[in-house]
């Protein structure tokens, strides 16, 4: 009997836990899930003893699935470290396990029926992409990066390099504590509700903050796209990369209820500052966005329904 699964997965909302079972089933990850909502849970977290309201998840699915499920949930998922966990069945109605099986191992055999090798390649995902480490000190003062710091928006045609990117993304949203967890922006709850998504020429990337790294998305150039959803800001074009900050919302009211967009949006700026100054600080030079259509820019990032684009950074050489 131990092919077969029970996974549980906690949200932070059933909005949350809607989207990620109905993304899994749409999938064929899982056969069923059941949603509880209203569970009181209470955990350790950061060294202090926390508490929340939150929904439970509970899935069924096949052993050889649950690779599959977590990296799923991992990627839809708005909690910094997700609950996944699986227990086996070791006993249940043959009826109902038969249609577990046929719910999703049916399909999974038709596809490796259908599938050619080269399409099976390219429906592996793509490997992450190491970011060189960050320095830790840089030529140019903080006052002077403030000093220099201008809204600029015609770039030179000109790449960022990978060590470029990383100290940007890093100044951003990295890691500066790997004990605590705690980043480079201030976070109310040091709950970290931002995510952020660059685009570029090769595709859009998504910052994986625990690795330092980028995670492929699209391999495909949608800075014209990006202008499009932008009310038509051309120059978003011209930037070798943009850097779209979005917020999950779950994150912070779960805590703080209706002071959670305030939170979100000073967190958005703090973020967005460090970024802004470290582009000086490497000679380069950005300038804030906040006017773009929301549904436009979550369509074209493919991000999950609970991610909303807060803020748009483009970031170049700037053009004399």
């Amino acid at each position: 009997m131990t092919e077969y699964i029970v996974v549980f997965v906690t949200c932070g909302s059933k909005k949350e836990a809607t989207v990620i079972a109905k993304k899994l089933l749409s999938e064929k990850l899982i056969a069923c899930a059941n949603i509880t909502t209203d569970v009181k849970s209470l955990f350790w977290w950061k060294g202090k003893l926390d508490s929340a309201r939150e929904s439970l998840i509970t899935m069924k699915t096949l052993k050889v699935n649950f690779s599959k499920v977590e990296k799923r949930v991992r990627q839809l998922h708005s909690y910094e470290v997700a609950e996944i966990i699986a227990v086996p069945i070791i006993s249940g109605s043959r009826d109902y396990l038969k249609w577990i099986k046929g719910s999703v191992f049916f399909i999974l055999c038709v596809l490796c029926c259908l599938i050619v090798p080269s399409e099976a390649q390219e429906m592996k995902t793509k490997k992450e992409i190491a970011l060189p480490l960050p320095d830790l000190k840089g030529e140019m003062s903080v006052e002077e990066s403030i000093s220099g710091r201008r809204s600029v928006r015609a770039f030179k045609l000109q790449d960022l390099t990978p060590e470029e990117v990383s100290q940007l993304l890093w100044a951003c949203q990295g890691i500066t504590d790997k004990e605590t967890g705690h980043r480079a922006a201030p976070s109310a709850g040091a709950l970290y509700p931002l995510e952020a998504y660059v685009v570029k020429m090769d595709g859009i990337f998504h910052y994986n903050v625990e690795n330092h790294s980028l995670e492929p998305v699209i391999e495909k150039d949608e800075r014209k796209a990006l202008v499009g959803a932008a009310w038509n800001q051309g120059f978003i074009e011209g930037a070798p990369m943009t850097v779209v900050l979005c917020a999950i919302r779950s994150r912070v009211t779960s805590r703080y209820g209706a002071k959670a967009d305030m939170y979100i949006n000073m967190e958005a700026g703090h973020a967005a500052q460090n970024l802004h100054l470290q582009a000086v600080a490497l000679g380069l030079a950005s300038v804030p966005v906040g006017a773009f259509d929301v549904d436009a820019i979550r369509k074209i990032l493919d991000l999950p329904e609970d991610y909303e684009p807060v803020y748009l950074i483009p970031v170049g050489y700037p053009r004399q």
